[in-house]
């Protein structure tokens, strides 16, 4: 089978094409574009199980392909692989219909893999398309309509599938029916059990639909999911994924809502607004079939953050941890080589801090980092990151910031704890912190802009964290208590 199906691989890229080729020749038949004009050209002609593009062609992107196949009405499968890994971009990809995306390095066992998937579905699909059309001509349309059913049940779940967010998962099953006659806006009211989000389509202001959650929606639907009645609208994140229609949403025949229940507890509710959309069949049965698909999907989603989050958050503290700070730190640099802007390095220390330990015990020591911590946050921006690099040390890492505003908010730091203190209850304990601080100034993008690559960012992270560290240690020999800039020559 594999040999009788055509795969078209389009890069504008002579070498990338002819690797792309040699990886896949082995096991179909390859065609090779260069540009978006022969790969229609291709697809006129001949019939294409897979298409795999590059993202960036000449005047065009791989995306655009994907539109002009789902224009022709074709069921091939798109495949795109890029060396550009935007959430937004892989968002628009996957809206438009790209099936799978690779980022680059090209791991060619891995588009194998990807390509044999998608010949198989590619074949289930067109089969099933097949007997679908027998069905209804030989006049059995109740086979017909069952299979359709089915179809659909299996293409809605490979889609939601796919999706790695709630915001994309939402947006994928919004699409789903607004794209449809009948249904001309929808909302999701969900909860992760330590947030609530309203994530919406369509011409409604925030104030409209907190208004019709807190009086127009039934109150059985309300309760089942626990809703909070009273709840503040500030509280509420709301999500707007597009949309410009409005539907009356006061009348009962004029909305579907269904309960997202899974794994024993409620994640919230979904529906659909629309003339008369409660009496459109089709868009009911359809709506009720994904719901089952959906729940487990953003469930599956919410245990996910919930372990990278974990996985990367200090347990005492609430802040990142080390692990979270590296990866973030070289995301931080590699901006900032690229652009030439400014990021500084602050490293704190509590003085004296085992001393406060064997005076007060661990567990006031404990709730003095966690206050602590709590103080910092209220001085830093929101763009900063604050984390716990081990025991009583931390770490600030300041984005676009030269060297002489991070020496003035590790003051600002310094002076804030020495002011206050720890207080509660009874007990007060009076500490003080030292800070180093280290820049890495845009001009060192001169010797860096060549390679941004991750050896780079490696060698300078560990570079300013040991010039912070310097400077730390400075300022620890020169009585504590305060902030020290590293300077150059102190190390010489």
């Amino acid at each position: 089978m594999n040999h009788e199906r055509r795969v078209l691989v389009v890069d504008d890229d002579s070498i990338s094409r002819m690797v792309l080729r040699e990886a896949l020749s082995i096991s179909y038949r390859v065609d090779a574009a260069s540009d978006i004009f022969e790969a229609l050209e291709y697809l006129d002609t001949s019939e294409y199980a897979v298409v795999v593009t590059d993202l960036v062609l000449q005047g065009h992107t791989g995306i655009d392909i994907a539109k002009q196949i789902r224009k022709m009405g074709l069921d091939t499968e798109v495949i795109v692989v890029t060396g550009h890994d935007s959430l937004e971009t892989v968002r628009e990809a996957i809206h438009v219909g790209v099936n799978y995306y690779l980022t680059k390095p090209l791991n060619t066992s891995e588009l194998r893999s990807l390509v044999k998937q998608s010949i198989y579905t590619y074949e289930f699909n067109r089969q099933a398309g097949e007997i679908l059309q027998s069905s209804c001509v030989s006049g059995t349309p109740v086979v017909a309509t069952a299979l359709q059913n089915a179809m659909d049940y299996y293409n809605i779940q490979r889609q939601l599938s796919k999706t790695r967010n709630v915001e994309d998962a939402i947006s994928a099953f919004f699409h789903m029916f607004t794209s449809q006659q009948g249904c001309s806006s929808a909302m999701a009211y969900l909860t992760d059990g330590e947030a609530y989000y309203l994530y919406f389509y369509g011409g409604y202001s925030e104030d409209e639909l907190f208004s019709f959650l807190e009086t127009s929606l039934d109150q059985d639907l309300l309760q089942s999911v626990s809703y909070p009645r009273g709840l503040p609208q500030d509280d509420i994140c709301f999500y707007k994924l597009g949309g410009t229609n409005r539907s009356d949403i006061t009348s009962s025949e004029k909305m579907i809502f269904s309960p997202l229940t899974g794994l024993g507890s409620s994640l919230g509710f979904i529906g659909l607004f629309g003339d008369a959309i409660s009496l459109n069949r089709p868009v009911v049965n359809r709506f009720y079939t994904c719901i089952p698909i959906i729940t487990p999907v953003i469930k599956r989603i919410y245990l996910e953050q919930k372990i990278n989050h974990q996985a990367q958050t200090d347990t005492l503290t609430g802040i990142a941890n080390r692990r979270m700070l590296e990866q973030a730190f070289h995301r931080e640099i590699k901006r900032a080589l690229r652009y030439g802007t400014p990021i500084s390095v602050v490293m704190i220390d509590l003085d004296d801090f085992k001393q406060v330990n064997d005076t007060h015990g661990h567990i006031v020591g404990d709730s003095i980092l966690k206050d602590f911590v709590q103080k910092v946050n209220g001085i830093i921006r929101g763009s900063d990151l604050f984390a716990r690099y081990g025991g009583e040390e931390f770490t600030l890492i300041l984005p676009e910031t030269e060297k002489e505003g991070a020496l003035h908010l590790a003051e600002k730091v310094r002076s804030e704890i020495e002011t206050t203190g720890y207080e509660e209850h009874a007990l007060s304990v009076q500490y003080t912190i030292s800070l180093g601080v280290s820049c890495i100034s845009g001009v060192d993008r001169n010797s860096q802009a060549d390679a941004v690559g991750s050896d780079t960012c490696g060698k300078v992270a560990e570079t300013a964290i040991h010039q912070a560290d310097q400077a730390l240690y400075q300022a620890k020999e020169m009585g504590k208590n305060r902030a020290v800039l590293f300077q150059q020559e102190a190390t010489s």
